[in-house]
């Protein structure tokens, strides 16, 4: 908040553009609402559909972070939209073979509009 309000200040006739990267996990209404009302970008990064997800990404006690994440990202979509967001995936060797899946998985079930992999 400190950042935005100094930007403003400090420009008070220039737009200040303004991006986040984010799992999600610890995504809430209220920082939802945070990121909404000074028109934000999230990039997020999910890797894919469960099964890559939660390979690629669990937590340290070892359970996946695929439930959190969708549910998390699905609100945030309810609540803002998903136009200024950005799914970013990291493939590794061994998820390759789910790559096709995990594109339609973030495209149809998300509608990403930008989409990176890496």
């Amino acid at each position: 908040h400190i950042i935005l309000s100094f930007c403003k200040k400090v420009n008070p006739n220039k737009k200040c553009n303004f991006s986040i990267t984010s799992n999600c996990v610890l995504l809430t209404e209220d920082k939802i609402s945070f990121i909404k009302e000074h028109n934000i970008n999230l990039l997020t990064s999910i890797d894919g559909a469960k099964t890559t997800q939660d390979y690629n990404r669990p937590f340290h006690n070892g359970q996946g972070s695929f439930d959190i994440v969708e549910k998390n990202l699905k609100l945030y979509r309810d609540l803002v939209g998903l136009q200024n967001t950005t799914f970013r995936a990291t493939v590794y060797p061994d998820s390759c073979e789910n790559l096709f899946e995990n594109y339609l998985y973030q495209f149809f079930i998300f509608n990403f509009h930008n989409n990176h992999l890496l």
